[in-house]
């Protein structure tokens, strides 16, 4: 297993809108502090899920994969608060797996016949 990170910081699908201070892909992590409260990767806690590899790949992340299941332990060991996340994360569902599922509902409950605009819609019998 490498010591590096799969990808640079920026090639990260959450790059524009993370804001956690330890950043797995971070070359520099250690350098980095970790106040209470602030947040954890959402792909290391997404990581110790039971159906981890296959969210992984249909998020288009697998390569991330084994490099968050060896980060995790090494960021745990040096802030305790990852660590605890990580622990709670692997007694809750998958959010990748919540987020599609609702997209999905999303998409299965939007109306199709709308109207066009101008157009008067057909009342019900």
């Amino acid at each position: 297993m490498s010591s590096q990170a799969p990808r640079p910081m920026r090639d990260c699908p959450r790059w524009n809108s993370c804001s956690v201070p330890i950043c797995p892909l971070d070359p520099d992590w250690k350098k980095r502090s970790l106040l209470p409260g602030e947040g954890t990767c959402p792909w290391l806690t997404e990581a110790v899920k039971p159906n981890a590899a296959s969210e992984f790949a249909l998020a288009e992340v697998s390569d991330l994969l084994p490099w968050m299941l060896t980060f995790g332990p090494l960021a745990a060991q040096r802030h305790k608060q990852i660590g605890r996340t990580i622990e709670r994360a692997r007694t809750t569902g998958s959010t990748l797996a919540n987020s599609r599922a609702s997209g999905e509902r999303l998409a299965a409950s939007t109306r199709t016949d709308q109207p066009e605009p101008g157009e008067t819609p057909d009342l019900l019998p």
